[in-house]
């Protein structure tokens, strides 16, 4: 294979290939290293219809690789990318040349640094690289149209490949257009069993250990906290990846204002109607946690959401107590027992407190991690520092609670990171759309009279590259909602809807402030649907 100054890329002058370019590259055979290969002649004709048996081992960036982002810290313009950088391992620094990587060694997409295009120069390019699960170029194999492809953060790029069709993808990748959305378990481990098993009113095998037996439950949610943040932050969460448990799915959408009233009310957003973030309800436009509506005075939250809370057992409810009185917590709390708290410390002492008055079922609520995460997004110091902070809290409630009581912990839904550019315009169906509603990773259309089939039409033909396209009755049909959807709730769920399946979300013009978050969710994905179900007994 060329080397050294024959195969760099210099990032001077715009990243033109400098030497003889790729006529002759080599491909590594299965099982050897760099450079052990074949000479080709047309590397386009070799990525687009070699078998995928004899691309499984191949090591894609060996390919052209050049440094696009500008925002790079790593390397100034002056230097260069020479075959031997492509060997480099994550968050090491870029040098011109290297010992060679072995075709079974993980070289994953971590920091600023790594982000990579992919480039075939005039002869179309691999797929979709991602960086910490966000795309950074959109491209496209000889003969493809439309297809795009996602290599997930932190995965060995070493995957499988698809027969006549180039990519980078390893097997169960988090943005596979393989891969099937995770479908809520509304029958078995989801959030909306969850309370009604802590109050003894349903079995659940699936609860951790430590639950049964103890006097007396705290369950604290954490809003925003998906079990793959867990996973993917170690060193901030030790105590909390030290408790037993698993993971449980949350409810779709799994948005905030859906997933909390699933878990007071033990239903299913079908059955309690609360579908979204931001829903149709008479004619208008709800925005559910503010309880505001776009055509003046917002509904009566009786009227939103009927069902009681907790199978109407009294619990109490420990949560911020600029909550009290809005709309939201009246609809899915309705009169519950409201014990509101100004800092960490005071939710910590209202549930100690609680127990210590016998209390058998507390719920105590925190949203922190979301917060930090719409705002700063899932990349930056702000969000780890978040996590480390809920790992305190878990540890100061560990250390109130007395060793007869469990604390319980679990969230609403997780996180897909979001930049500016992960927002994506809807103009291919404008003209088509009368309302647009719902979270910007789940996004409710409702269709102009008469517009309804083509919308779903072009809907799917625009963005089913990036989203699950499904119509009303489809989502009805396949269970996303759950069962029991009757009365005004059907009409409250978009003619069309676009669930993101890679990291990007969908700009509602009529509230583009919702672009500014730099975080997502809302969708099926596994970091959207999997919440971490884990239990410990208090040391007081």
């Amino acid at each position: 294979m060329a080397s050294g100054p024959e195969f760099r890329r210099s990032l001077r002058g715009g990243g033109r290939l400098c030497g003889p370019g790729l006529a002759g590259m080599t491909y590594p055979r299965p099982g050897g290293e760099v450079g052990e290969g074949v000479r080709l002649q047309d590397p386009a004709a070799l990525l687009c219809h070699t078998p995928p048996d004899l691309l499984q081992d191949a090591v894609p960036l060996t390919v052209v690789v050049g440094l696009r982002d500008r925002k790079l810290g790593a390397l100034d313009s002056a230097e260069y990318v020479g075959e031997g950088d492509l060997r480099r391992r994550t968050g090491q620094e870029v040098a011109p040349a290297d010992a060679a990587l072995g075709v079974h060694e993980a070289g994953a997409l971590h920091r600023e640094q790594d982000l990579l295009q992919v480039g075939l120069g005039k002869l179309g390019a691999l797929g979709d690289l991602l960086h910490r699960r966000r795309a950074v170029g959109a491209v496209k194999c000889e003969r493809e149209q439309s297809a795009r492809r996602v290599v997930a953060a932190r995965r060995d790029l070493h995957g499988a490949m698809v027969a006549q069709r180039v990519s980078l993808l390893p097997p169960g990748s988090r943005y596979s257009r393989r891969v099937d959305p995770i479908a809520p378990d509304y029958e078995g481990a989801c959030v909306t069993g969850l309370l009604p098993a802590l109050l003894g009113l349903e079995r659940a095998a699936w609860l951790p250990p430590g639950v049964e037996g103890a006097e007396s439950v705290v369950l604290l949610v954490l809003d925003g906290l998906g079990a793959h943040a867990l996973d993917d932050h170690p060193r901030a969460v030790p105590l909390l990846r030290s408790f037993p448990g698993g993971t449980i799915t949350t409810v779709a959408p799994s948005t905030t204002a859906s997933a909390l009233t699933s878990i007071a009310t033990g239903l299913a957003p079908a059955r309690h109607g609360i579908i979204g973030y931001r829903m149709l309800v008479g004619g208008a436009v709800l925005n559910v946690l503010r309880w505001q509506s776009s055509e003046g005075h917002p509904p009566d939250p009786f009227d939103v959401q009927r069902h009681q809370a907790f199978r109407g057992r009294e619990v109490p409810v420990v949560t911020k107590a600029e909550f009290r009185k809005s709309g939201f917590t009246r609809a899915h709390l309705r009169e519950g027992r409201f014990v509101g708290w100004h800092t960490e410390s005071g939710l910590v002492e209202h549930c100690r407190r609680l127990v210590e008055a016998g209390e058998r079922v507390v719920y105590a609520y925190y949203a922190g991690v979301d917060a930090v995460a719409h705002e700063y997004g899932l990349l930056d110091g702000f969000f780890e520092r978040e996590l480390a902070a809920v790992d305190d809290l878990a540890d100061r409630l560990l250390s109130a609670l007395p060793r007869s009581a469990a604390l319980v912990v679990t969230s609403d839904h997780g996180q897909v990171h979001l930049d500016g550019d992960s927002w994506l315009r809807l103009d291919d169906v404008a003209e088509m759309v009368e309302v647009y509603a719902g979270d910007g990773r789940f996004r409710a259309l409702y269709a102009r009279k008469g517009a309804a089939r083509e919308l779903l039409e072009v809907a799917r033909e625009s963005y089913g590259h990036v989203a699950w396209v499904r119509s009303r009755a489809e989502l009805l049909d396949d269970g996303w909602l759950g069962e029991g959807a009757t009365g005004s709730v059907p009409g409250r769920i978009g003619d069309v809807v676009l669930a993101a399946r890679e990291p990007v979300a969908f700009v509602d013009p009529t509230f583009p402030k919702e672009a500014k978050l730099r975080s997502g969710h809302g969708s099926l994905t596994p970091d959207e649907m999997l919440v971490p179900l884990l239990a410990h007994r208090g040391r007081a």
